[in-house]
């Protein structure tokens, strides 16, 4: 929803898959890859709605089990911010916390329950980078790329369960908000808003 005056569809949309490869080159040195090919859009066009993520990163476990280093890229694939470098460090002091000083997203974890190698529940609090492009069909006519653009600060609870699935749940807030529109150079500056989501994996 927005203000009288502010051109924005009411509903947007992301369908697509993901696919993801973890490859250990030595004792040391990981490969970790994510491809996303996705369609973003309000589903009224699908001009420039094909989209594709990407994350290439090489991971170095530094003092193994308890700090890594990583480094590589992600492309976004937005038209406001297309790619961006990936660095982080992540940190185990002890088996229960769990510090991921990354860019463009930085999470710190505290697991709250352990089932064995079968399942881990773990608490977070996490800022960084939000928003997304979408293609979209203009009120005035015409089709367009939206991109909603925010820095997010969440707070979150995640299941993680052996094999790759789970659930997240996670709200917060949006901050320094904005909307964007690439064909005539549009930028508008909303308010801050609060952020509720949730997701489930198998």
């Amino acid at each position: 929803d927005s203000v009288t005056g502010i051109d924005v569809p009411s509903e947007l949309y992301e369908t697509g898959v993901e696919l993801f490869h973890l490859r250990t080159l030595s004792e040391r040195w990981k490969l970790m890859m994510i491809l996303r090919p996705a369609v973003r859009s309000d589903f009224t066009t699908s001009d420039k709605a094909f989209r594709i993520f990407g994350l290439g990163l090489m991971i170095w476990d530094w003092i193994p089990d308890r700090l890594s280093a990583s480094f590589g890229a992600v492309y976004l694939d937005r038209a406001d911010i297309p790619a961006l470098p990936a660095i982080g460090l992540i940190c185990t002091p002890r088996p229960q916390t769990r510090i991921e000083l990354q860019f463009p997203r930085s999470r710190i974890l505290h697991r709250l329950s352990k089932r064995g190698s079968a399942s881990e529940t773990w608490s977070y609090f996490s800022a960084g980078i939000g928003g997304n492009t979408w293609a979209v069909t203009r009120e005035v006519g015409g089709t367009d790329e939206l991109s909603l653009k925010d820095i997010r600060v969440l707070f979150g609870l995640e299941k993680i369960v052996s094999g790759g699935g789970g659930w997240f749940f996670e709200a917060g807030f949006a901050l320094n908000r904005k909307l964007e529109y690439e064909r005539d150079n549009t930028e508008i500056s909303l308010s801050d808003g609060v952020l509720i989501s949730g997701g489930w994996a198998y």
